[in-house]
């Protein structure tokens, strides 16, 4: 009688111990699971069986990803997993379950190019998520003091990284960019084979996705919204900082972006530098950009006589309400990398009067970069719509250099809608049409 009491004692004692276990939150390690994942008789796992403290859970967190596991699941919890930032390992797939947040630790991120995940120099990693799962951070409170301003508190900052993919998952309130891509120190090599699908970029700081050296990205299925607190502000940036780095086989397709500060999508190429950079493959399909301050905006140097060579094109997309020009275009000559608008449709309905559907710029002179010495043209306008109320005109060009230059080598057409239902006026763009609409030079006078 005394051993049957004695035993139900210690179970009475258990019980209270896993009640007040859970009503904390706290997990403790499980050490028999992670001594089969050691041994390798278990391929996959779930991240709790390193414990969880849900006040700060970076240790555990982190112990399964170093772990060698080939599948971690991060298991919900009552709360969030609080961390500091995470280092990913190579040959890991993460998924998320539904319903996680893995959130940024308050108080913690104090480093300038503190992420919350990074794939530094890292290869085979997939990181997924269910429905509702989150990587949040804390943009707000990067704002104020302890904290220094900073634009690299990024989500997911991968660099040097290759074959990964990241799909299924919200990434909020960053203090850089959601996901940056790009090169482990200050000249490595690009980071490759890179698919982001079905993932939404919000209340980020800097970008939605900031791309700077890449060969092989797809971007596909993503919504980048709502990006704004520090310079460009965009929903997506291709970005490099160096003359000699990649933006080669780039595809976002099927993606919205809106409702940025800045710009849509940007591409901003004045470090890369012709005869040095690998010819540029940008591909922009089915996407929608709308409510930002450009569509979208491509802004191009010349060095050294030398241009930018390979091809950027836009086909099936949609630029609507975007509060400037929905397509702008600096510097493009026509022997520079060739730009293909094909069946895009640009809505002006609601926009100031001011801006243009298509402007084409060639800029004035800047002691930062050799003079311009080229027109803008190597265009191809394939089945351009072009919906302006107020019967703007479709395209406006303007050369700040001075030197009298014009538009030439653009072909295709146009077709000038009042409204969506208005059957328009097609405009056929070619040599004649640009000599009597933009007359100019192809060269400087010598000066």
């Amino acid at each position: 009688m005394r051993k049957i009491c004695v035993f139900a004692l210690t179970l009475l004692a258990f019980a209270a111990a896993s009640a007040q276990e859970n009503s904390a939150g706290v997990i403790a390690p499980n050490e028999e699971k992670i001594a089969a994942v050691a041994d390798g008789s278990i391929q996959e796992a779930l991240a709790s069986w390193w414990g969880f403290n849900p006040e700060d859970a970076t240790a555990s967190l982190q112990a399964a990803l170093d772990s060698g596991v080939k599948v971690l699941r991060i298991d919900k919890q009552s709360v969030p997993w609080n961390v500091t930032p995470l280092t990913i390992p190579s040959n890991i797939e993460i998924v998320l379950d539904s319903g996680v947040t893995v959130q940024a630790k308050k108080g913690e991120f104090q480093a300038l190019g503190a992420s919350l995940m990074s794939i530094k120099n890292q290869e085979n990693v997939v990181i997924r998520g269910g429905v509702d799962s989150v990587l949040l951070m804390r943009k707000s409170d990067y704002h104020q003091e302890p904290y220094k301003k900073s634009e690299w508190r990024h989500g997911i900052s991968m660099t040097t990284a290759k074959n990964v993919l990241i799909e299924d998952l919200q990434i909020r309130s960053t203090g850089g960019d959601g996901i940056y891509v790009g090169v482990a120190g200050d000249k490595g090599a690009p980071s490759e084979n890179i698919t982001i699908r079905r993932v939404v970029c919000d209340d980020n700081n800097r970008q939605g996705i900031s791309v700077i050296s890449v060969k092989n990205l797809l971007i596909e299925g993503c919504v980048l919204s709502n990006t704004r607190g520090t310079a460009p502000a965009a929903g997506i940036d291709f970005e490099p900082n160096h003359a000699d780095e990649y933006l080669v086989n780039c595809v976002m397709r099927d993606c919205i972006v809106e409702n940025n500060a800045g710009v849509g999508i940007e591409l901003w190429l004045g470090s890369l530098k012709g005869g040095i950079a690998e010819p540029i493959s940008l591909r922009f399909e089915n996407c929608v950009s709308r409510n930002n301050s450009h569509g979208y905006y491509e802004a191009f140097f010349h060095y050294d006589n030398k241009v930018i060579e390979g091809e950027v094109t836009l086909k099936n997309c949609l630029f609507a309400g975007n509060k400037g020009d929905a397509v702008y275009c600096q510097s493009k000559s026509p022997d520079a990398h060739a730009f293909t608008l094909e069946n895009v449709t640009i809505d002006m309905t609601g926009v100031g009067a001011d801006r243009a559907p298509i402007r084409l710029v060639c800029p004035a002179d800047n002691e930062k970069r050799p003079p311009i010495r080229r027109p803008i043209g190597g265009m191809v306008w394939d089945g351009v719509t072009v919906i302006a109320p107020d019967g703007r005109a479709p395209v406006v060009f303007t050369d700040d250099t001075g030197r009298g230059f014009g538009l030439f080598d653009i072909t295709g057409t146009i077709t000038v809608k009042q409204s969506a239902d208005d059957p328009g006026e097609t405009i056929t763009v070619d040599e004649k049409w640009l000599s009597e609409n933009f007359p100019g030079v192809r060269e400087p006078k010598e000066e």
